[in-house]
């Protein structure tokens, strides 16, 4: 990950929320882990809270289970609180970013699509250091954390964008995501990929 670093570093990562249901869950675990836990990684996506078809948001969510069989969950996704104006307009290149920040997210709609990946502890911890690594490379883990500020632009950087490199940090060099369409949506491209993988009936 090379993250355009704006101005300060932080991750703001949520534990302990209730994962909306999976549409489809893909085991790409190659063997068994010696401390008896299991992992997921999730491509989720949400539409839009707001009104006039404004677009969703995509972002990754981090699961583990815990000795004591209940499940610890992360998320976190890269967004932006810029004027919508001004963030529309990085699609058409006449503002080419906006400020953007990776931050917490909170499973708030039942409508929430999200492809899980079942995984091993490595690539797991590979994707929460792909994560985190900004963080824990510019501050001291005792300190608070100011928010991580990136770069954000429509036509790139995104949280589609986003999401889709930690997720392919999981995946064979060679079979990456699908690319996402120029003006696709996050739960529309999530849809898709959850296509992708489900086997023929």
């Amino acid at each position: 990950m090379n993250p355009r670093v704006v101005a300060g570093i932080c991750l703001a990562l949520v534990s302990g929320v209730t994962l909306a249901g999976p549409h489809l869950v893909v085991d790409v675990r190659n063997q068994s882990d010696n401390d008896g836990l299991d992992r997921e990684v999730s491509l989720c996506a949400r539409p839009s809270p707001g009104p006039a078809g404004l677009p969703g948001h995509a972002f990754v969510a981090f699961g583990q289970s815990n000795p004591d069989g209940t499940w610890s969950y992360d998320a976190v996704g890269h967004t932006t609180s810029a004027p919508v104006i001004n963030t529309i307009l990085t699609y058409t290149g006449l503002i080419p970013e906006v400020p953007g920040y990776l931050g917490e997210e909170v499973y708030t709609s039942t409508k929430e699509e999200c492809l899980v990946f079942q995984v091993n502890k490595a690539p797991y911890e590979m994707a929460l250091a792909y994560v985190k690594s900004p963080l824990d490379q510019l501050l001291d883990p005792n300190t608070p954390r100011p928010p991580v500020l990136l770069a954000y632009s429509l036509a790139g950087d995104d949280c589609i964008t986003y999401a889709v490199e930690v997720i392919n940090s999981l995946l064979p060099p060679d079979k990456p995501l699908p690319a996402r369409g120029a003006v696709e949506l996050p739960e529309d491209y999530v849809r898709r990929v959850i296509d992708t993988f489900t086997p023929p009936s």
